[in-house]
This record gives structure tokens, sequence and C-alpha cells, in this order.
């Protein structure tokens, strides 16, 4: 089945679970400490929501979508933004370059949630009362509890 998918929906719903206590340092530490892409947690919590399941062939298409935009978008702009923010704080307009930075990486994110819901769109998911997708991703017990709770 075809899961009815909103760009801006998804968009909003990352934002507001971003936003919720805890869940930005639990996300990136998953993101820093263990390699998971934030944006894919985000998918599979909001896939959830709406009651649809991805088993291990759909997982695989999303991180692959997930390296492909990972490689050509994101990682070089977080090394480019640590590399000004290691090399360059004292510069008068350290601040607002920082802040142009940070706004590019967020549109790059951006662009990473459509590719991610145009693979969702082009697969067939399976609808289901309690899907379990963090539980194909995560290995962490206490960040799965997390976000199902936010």
């Amino acid at each position: 089945m075809k899961a009815p998918l909103c760009k801006d929906a998804f968009w909003q719903f990352s934002c507001a679970l971003y936003a919720k206590p805890g869940v930005q340092s639990a996300l990136l530490a998953e993101q820093n400490e263990n390699g998971k892409n934030i944006n894919l947690i985000l998918l599979l919590r909001y896939l959830e929501t709406i009651a649809f399941a991805v088993d291990l062939e759909a997982l695989d298409a999303f991180m692959q979508c997930c390296s492909h935009t990972d490689a050509h978008l994101l990682h070089p702009q977080r090394a480019a933004r640590a590399h000004l923010k290691a090399n360059y704080a004292h510069f008068a307009d350290y601040e607002t370059t920082r802040q142009l930075m940070l706004n590019a990486e967020l549109a790059s994110e951006r662009v990473q949630q459509h590719e991610l819901l145009n693979v969702a769109q082009s697969l067939d998911l399976s609808q289901f009362e309690h899907p379990n997708n963090l539980d194909l991703y995560l290995q962490n017990d206490s960040v799965t509890a997390l976000l199902r709770a936010s």
C-alpha cells in the first residue's frame, strides 16, 4: 500500500519532535556516537505514527538514500561548519557566517527528508496497528522509548 505522505507534514512533525525535551540530545548522540541518521530516525517514527511498517528491504533503500545525501550534502556542510568554528571563531563576522552555514545545513536536511519521502512513496509499505520501525534501525531502547513517548 502506498503511504499517504506529505513533505510539509513530515517536516513539521520532525521539527516538533526534535524540539521536545531530551530528543535533540538523544538524536545527536545517536548520530555522533552510533553513526545513525537523524532524518531516517524521524521518518521511521513518522511512519509509525501513521501506522505504516518498514521491512528490511525498505530500510536498506532509506539507508542508501541517506548515504548519498549525507556524502554529497550534509557531511561536507558539517565539516565546513566545524572548520569555521575551530579556525575562524575570532573573525568579526563569525556569528553571521555560522548562522548562514546552519541555515544552509538545515535546508539540506529538508532536501534529505524530501528524498526519503520520495523513496517511501516508491515502496509498498504495509499498514500495521503498532509498527516497530525504530526497532529495525536503533539498538537503543531508551532513545526508542523517548521518541515514542514524545
